[in-house]
């Protein structure tokens, strides 16, 4: 994986560059990918007009101006490389186009030097380090070079450089293997090339070779005979020379044998009896015992190499000791179980005295053996041919155990590690498997048996303590001693909340801190910049992290960052997610802070939170305002770091953000206070809160609304109070709450004319005249929204109030019957709308034409304003405009008696309200479903239906419109 750190640019494969960390698709278009991929396969060196064609176009497709659209190619190409801040210098002179990029960027010329300096070890005799170059080399060939060209030239030069290149080096990587003696590694790899390529006569010789070394001469002999016997049917020829020199050789006995000799026949071999018992409480593990099951077969002989990896308390050697002992009937000859002591407080176990334990362990008298060679070779002879499992349990990382592993190929070998031993996946490739944390509905189940009848009685605090345990074995245990020795669940609850779980040892007096003791052998390992971000990581107010964002907690170069980042997952201590983030195990994250205490100053503590909630503050901001077009209410606090926000191109990508981080946002806002940043709250909340306020985030929008409003009291910032009172109003205006959100209004238009804010005091005004409206004050409203549009445009105001002021007028125009009156008001909010290129209020302003014209029985025109809003607030992913705009298209439906196409549209009208628990919306939806399927003589989901509507009706304390409904239930009940 080293080698996939450094590059910048893929080709072997759909071209990629790393963009922010990720490797994405390298250009905005195939055709742009493609030509990015030939510049850079052509290292520097121009490439005419002509070839490019070739490249990008087969000879009867390429377009009449195929110069000019290369032209537009390259030009896009360096918008997008500088864009992303990569090397940009493609040029265009004399007819040619080139890209100068440092070599060592590009995985196809890294590859190509790795397989150079693989041959130059090979010629000095340093085969292993050429097998492990080569390796590393192939790792960088995922898939086809310049896998997004489809012409006959690209595909001409896909299969010259598998033949010449990839081919040569797999071979290569076999003969270097040969040399160090991994016969059974290069057994299993050649029956790969074998499936890939067909019949070769080097990987003929290749298998003979190995093997002979492992003493399988008969089947050396078979493998040419049929070799042989294929390649004079195919050809008419007898086989290449070199083929049957080494056969002869083979008879003769002249190819080397030494890494496996026979079997010792003087020695008495005695079964080890070293298997530890089975943990009588194993659960949840029957995944990975079924993979463990399946990678035996995929071996097809009880021989090879397993590596079980996974966090420190996770239960790696359980599984391997219970998958063994359902397993001994394989083993013949014997279990041995070795602990390698990698993350102990002991040495970690040298190989050598590895071997010798092993031996011991079968009866062999290891005082008498010379150490080094000679001591090699008894072991090899001792376990020739033996059908023995051997575990190896907590290897520190691939050189810990790779010299005992090369001396165990007749063997089956497991072995443990917190490490994920991505060297011998690469060497050897070795089946790895990932022991993951147990399912909480295991770790609840185990909890319940052990608890006994207390789980009937304590069903909460039993629930809070599978949370805590986290799905690790490790702490299952150990919160299952604590409930052995007392006798309410409440205690160990009330225990665990004092003390926290990883500093609880085992036993009455507690026999030392096991959780924190495992996890502290593993950040010995680290180097100090991995300690450092573990700890960062563990006072971070965030839960998952990506790239960037780490690279902000830690104040550090990306190039670091990622070192760090790549230490602390290749021991578990981080796990990659989905979209490219990573987050910490709760008890590892519990552990980071714990050690942050000694290991950060408080000064580096607060730096690292201000830096996250700077950057996440001015992000959220820039969000903001590429989703309303530069128009934000509330500005963020002048820089204090040097961090640079997210940039967003487009508000779809700024809505998904937002949406991504809704659970992060309230341990943000409370870091935020715990360190008295309160200056970064307000904007925090005002630019997040909108965007999941109208996705139905009220769990928790009104939470951060009220510390917002806790920390701008705290500072005595009105204006801010204000801004924070007014979207407190708006959430309970959607949540049915109207009283509560006529004070919240009110106290905000109040503070705005204190203050004198003349911008703010129109969208307040607005706001309140709404939910005026939703009350039933219809005059009060009125009045509302004419001093709303005066105040406008008597001060020069924001115009996105006075968009909202002329569409509150609209509507009640409209609810009026003064439909030109209206329409004038919504004309001249669209235009607003458009000048500002505000898609919300487009959106917003489309559906109220739509509603005016379909009151005016204009239906045509109705539908395609109802169209471009479900466009638009598609792109936002704002639920309450799509609820809007889908009641629209149901009642256009149900105007025109299309009753099926009208019950379609309400139920998904009822679905996106539901999703933002707005009870207005899904009750007008709710008076089209419930009618649409009454007259389909669907009458059970028309009673549901109206049931749904009389309940809103009567929490709105709407009784007329409550008994109305209750008529049409009375006219359906014998239905």
């Amino acid at each position: 994986m080293g080698a996939l750190v450094s590059i910048l640019f893929k080709i072997l494969g759909p071209s990629q560059a790393k963009v922010n960390g990720t490797f994405v698709p390298g250009g905005p278009s195939v055709k742009v990918r493609g030509m990015l991929a030939v510049l850079l396969h052509s290292q520097g060196r121009p490439v005419p007009r002509e070839s490019m064609v070739k490249w990008l176009w087969d000879i009867d497709e390429a377009p009449e101006h195929a110069q000019g659209a290369i032209a537009t190619y390259a030009s896009r190409l360096r918008k997008w490389l500088k864009a992303n801040q990569l090397p940009d210098g493609v040029t265009g002179t004399n007819g040619t186009y080139r890209l100068v990029v440092d070599k060592m960027l590009v995985d196809y010329h890294l590859f190509r030097v790795r397989v150079a300096e693989a041959r130059d070890h090979a010629r000095v005799g340093d085969h292993a380090h050429a097998a492990e170059v080569l390796a590393e080399a192939l790792e960088l060939w995922s898939d086809q070079p310049f896998a997004d060209l489809k012409t006959e030239h690209s595909e001409d030069v896909r299969r010259a450089m598998a033949r010449d290149e990839l081919q040569e080096a797999q071979c290569q990587l076999l003969a270097n293997r040969l040399e160090v003696g991994e016969f059974a590694e290069v057994l299993a790899d050649i029956a790969e090339l074998e499936r890939r390529y067909g019949a070769d006569v080097r990987l003929a010789q290749y298998r003979m070779r190995a093997l002979a070394g492992l003493n399988r001469v008969s089947e050396a002999t078979e493998c040419y005979l049929d070799f042989r016997a294929r390649y004079v049917d195919l050809t008419g020829n007898d086989p290449p020379r070199e083929i049957t020199e080494l056969h002869a050789r083979l008879l003769r006995g002249e190819i080397p044998q030494a890494s496996h000799p026979p079997a010792d026949p003087t020695f008495d071999w005695e079964v080890p009896d070293q298997l530890p018992p089975s943990a009588p409480d194993l659960v949840g593990r029957g995944s990975v015992l079924a993979e463990l099951d399946q990678a035996l077969d995929t071996l097809g002989t009880p021989r090879g190499v397993i590596v079980l990896n996974g966090q420190a308390g996770v239960g790696k050697t359980a599984v391997a000791i219970a998958w063994a002992h359902r397993n001994q009937k394989h083993f013949a000859d014997g279990i041995f179980f070795v602990r390698l002591n990698g993350f102990r407080e002991q040495e970690p176990l040298p190989p050598e005295q590895v071997l010798q334990e092993l031996l011991l362990a079968c009866g062999v008298d290891v005082l008498s053996v010379q150490p080094g060679r000679p001591l090699r070779i008894r072991f090899q002879r001792t376990f020739a041919r033996r059908k023995v499992l051997v575990l190896l349990d907590d290897a520190l990382d691939t050189a810990h155990v790779r010299p005992v592993l090369e001396l165990l190929p007749s063997c089956l070998t497991i072995v443990t590690s917190r490490t994920r031993l991505t060297g011998l996946i690469v060497e050897r490739g070795v089946r790895a498997i990932t022991v993951p944390p147990l399912e909480s509905a295991d770790v609840y189940d185990w909890l319940r048996l052990r608890a006994g009848r207390r789980a009937e009685v304590e069903q909460r605090e039993l629930a809070w303590l599978s949370a805590a345990a986290g799905g690790l074995p490790l702490a299952l245990r150990l919160i299952g001693d604590q409930m052995d020795r007392r006798p309410r669940l409440a205690d160990v609850v009330a225990e665990l909340r004092s003390a926290e779980l990883i500093d609880i040892g085992f036993g009455a007096d507690g026999d030392g801190a096991v959780l924190r003791g495992a996890l502290d052998m593993t950040y010995r390992t680290l180097s100090d910049g991995a300690r450092e971000l573990l700890c960062l990581l563990g006072v971070s107010p965030l839960v998952d992290h990506d790239l960037e964002e780490l690279v902000v907690l830690s104040g550090r170069s990306r190039s670091q960052v990622s070192a760090d980042v790549e230490r602390l997952a290749s021991v578990h201590l981080l796990e990659f997610g989905t979209h490219g983030r990573m987050r910490c195990h709760a008890l590892i994250r519990q552990f980071g802070a714990s050690t942050a205490t000694a290991g950060l100053t408080a000064r580096q503590r607060h730096d690292a939170i201000l830096r996250v909630v700077e950057w996440f503050t001015e992000s959220a901001h820039q969000a903001e305002l590429q989703i309303i077009h530069g128009r934000a209410l509330v500005l963020p606090p002048p820089r204090a770091t040097n961090v640079i926000p997210r940039d967003f191109a487009s508000a779809d990508q700024a809505v998904q953000w937002l949406t991504a981080q809704r659970g992060q946002l309230l341990a943000l806002i409370s870091a935020a206070m715990s360190e008295k940043l309160h200056q970064y709250v307000w904007p925090l909340v005002s630019s997040v809160g909108e965007v999941l306020a109208s996705q139905g985030g009220f769990d928790v929008v009104l939470p951060s609304l009220r510390l917002g409003l806790e920390a701008a009291r705290t500072v005595g910032n009105r204006v801010a109070e204000a801004a924070i009172l007014g979207n407190t109003a708006v959430v309970h205006r959607h949540r049915g709450d109207l009283q509560e959100a006529r004070r919240c209004a009110t106290l905000a238009l109040e503070l705005y004319r204190q203050v004198g804010n003349s911008s703010n005091q129109v969208q307040a005004m607005v706001n309140l005249g709404k939910i005026n409206w939703a009350i039933g004050d219809i005059d009060q409203a009125w009045q509302l929204y004419r001093d709303a549009l005066g105040h406008a445009r008597s001060h020069g105001s924001d115009r996105g109030a006075e968009i909202n002021a002329l569409l509150a007028l609209q509507d009640y125009a409209r609810r009026s019957a003064r439909y030109s009156e209206a329409e004038t008001y919504l004309e001249n909010a669209a235009f607003l709308a458009d000048k500002l290129g505000d898609l919300r209020s487009d959106a917003v302003t489309a559906i109220a034409f739509g509603r005016l014209c379909r009151e005016q029985g204009r239906a045509g025109e109705a539908q395609n304003h109802c169209n471009h809003a479900l466009v638009l607030s598609g792109q936002l992913q704002d639920q309450s405009l799509i609820a809007e705009a889908m009641t629209l298209r149901a009642e256009l439906h149900h105007d025109r008696r299309a009753w099926r196409q009208a019950l379609d549209c309400a139920e998904q009208a009822y679905s996106s309200a539901q999703q933002i628990s707005n009870k207005m919306l899904q009750l007008e939806a709710l008076k089209v479903r419930s009618d649409a399927a009454y007259r389909l003589g669907m009458h059970d989901l028309a009673r549901q239906s109206w049931q749904l509507c009389q309940e809103m009706h009567r929490d709105r304390d709407d009784a007329a419109a409550a008994d109305g409904i209750a008529q049409q239930l009375a006219e359906i009940a014998d239905l």
